[in-house]
């Protein structure tokens, strides 16, 4: 549902704007994204959509920041995918996930 404003919640994700968080200003100026909370032991939920509003935050930043790279990269591979959000989440998930391959222009990083 609204895969152009709402950001899905994954650990590889998470992993990749832990470290992002580090390196970046604007990132940094949010909470730490730390872990989440024990969902047994919210109730009432505030704690968890507490930090799942600050992930969602995070990770919108780092959209807005790359989405010339997202527009490039769709132009360059002929999509027409219209959810760059999620495109987003996809690079970031790659990221996060130590097996996954990818290119970034000459260099090619194997599984």
């Amino acid at each position: 549902m609204q895969p152009d404003k709402i950001v899905i919640y994954d650990a590889f994700v998470e992993r990749s704007v832990v470290v992002l968080q580090c390196l970046d200003e604007a990132l940094a100026s949010k909470p730490r994204i730390n872990t989440p909370p024990k969902a047994a032991k919210d109730e009432g939920s505030e704690l968890m959509a507490a930090y799942y509003m600050n992930y969602q935050d995070l990770v919108k930043i780092i959209y807005a920041k790359q989405k010339k790279l997202i527009t490039n990269l769709k132009l360059a591979h002929d999509i027409e995918y219209e959810y760059d959000l999620r495109i987003m989440d996809k690079l970031l998930w790659m990221m996060g996930g130590f097996k996954e391959a990818f290119k970034l222009g000459a260099i090619d990083c194997k599984k």
